[in-house]
């Protein structure tokens, strides 16, 4: 409570699929990403040059969730 997130430092970030539906792909003895999964994927690693202040850490993507460290 009350810490500004205004702050510059890394944010540990996770985002759910609305209901955790399994929507961004499947898990074959690894994680397989389907079209959905691969646009998140493009969607993140277009972060940095959408916002130059920001650094894109470590990030993985399940099927229904994604979590990443953003600087």
């Amino acid at each position: 409570a009350g810490y500004d997130y205004g702050q510059p430092g890394a944010y540990f970030v996770t985002i759910c699929v609305e209901g955790r539906e399994h929507l961004l792909g499947d898990v074959v003895e690894a994680f397989q990403p389907n079209r959905f999964g691969h646009i998140v994927r493009a969607a993140l690693t277009s972060l940095p040059r959408r916002y130059p202040h920001i650094r894109l850490d470590a990030f993985v993507i399940m099927p229904n969730h994604v979590h990443g460290i953003i600087w």
